[in-house]
């Protein structure tokens, strides 16, 4: 059992080129498979703060399979219970948010492994075809079809980054922004010396650890250049709630430029 879009990733970041990832907030997989279909290489879709149904999560990961892109989902927890069904679902990667200590880690990784390497439970739907694929192939290969990603976002994540990172299954670590400056008293302020530093700090570590790092922050040329700058194997640049706000905003400061030259006003 392979999976080319992950394989065609893995391939990409170890020639040392970067990949590009967008984000999913909307519940439509119209949405989700006109965005796949752009040139981007990871669709990640969020379920920490939207709340998406397990029927809904199936219905924007085929969108993303149909593209031939690898999809990523931000689940809301490390809950085993709540991954399991998630993970059956087949996405390309899993992102586990909030975690702090090597303990947080070693529960997320556990909860993707099968025993005797992890906890997770078998019973598995769309991940191995409906059963079209056999067992024994579907368990030799999932490890190799999914990523496992962690999310270190504060201050105490950071500070237990090396013991983090010991954790044997982990494919790739993101860095949240938001919450990491926010960890520090300092939310949205992603260019304070003190945010700069625990970022700086997160490439470091990882790259010497050699686990490929990405970042979800949107398009800002200064951040993305920073992060260019620091080796980071992905970007996720923008989500669709945003390019929907930046296309329409364009589209009325276009128009009334335009009513503006005629001597007419809209307002």
């Amino acid at each position: 059992m392979r999976n080319p879009a992950l394989e065609n990733l893995n391939t990409k970041i170890a020639a040392g080129r970067v990949a590009l990832a967008t984000g999913i907030f909307f519940n439509d997989p119209l949405m989700t498979e006109q965005l796949s279909l752009m040139d981007f290489d990871l669709v990640w879709i969020d379920l920490e703060h939207t709340g998406h149904s397990v029927d809904a999560l199936r219905g924007l990961l085929q969108a993303v399979d149909v593209a031939g892109k690898v999809s990523m989902v931000r689940v809301a927890d490390t809950n085993p219970a709540t991954i399991k069904p998630i993970l059956e679902l087949a996405p390309g990667a899993v992102i586990f948010p909030l975690i702090n200590t090597k303990a947080d880690a070693e529960l997320a990784i556990s909860s993707c492994r099968y025993p005797p390497a992890g906890i997770r439970g078998y019973g598995p739907l769309r991940a191995q075809k409906y059963w079209t694929v056999p067992m024994e192939e579907y368990i030799r290969d999932v490890e190799k079809c999914f990523w496992r990603v962690i999310q270190i976002e504060t201050e105490e994540g950071v500070n237990n980054l090396d013991d983090i990172l010991s954790v044997p299954g982990i494919d790739s670590v993101v860095v949240g922004p938001n919450d990491l400056s926010a960890s520090a008293g300092l939310l949205g302020q992603y260019r304070h010396p003190k945010v700069l530093k625990m970022m700086d700090t997160i490439a470091e570590k990882c790259n010497s650890h050699h686990i490929p790092f990405g970042v979800a922050l949107g398009y800002n040329e200064d951040n993305l250049n920073d992060w260019i700058r620091r080796g980071a194997s992905w970007l996720e640049v923008g989500c669709d709630l945003t390019y929907i706000a930046d296309g329409a905003n364009a589209v009325i400061k276009g128009v009334k430029n335009l009513l503006h030259k005629a001597g007419k006003n809209s307002d």
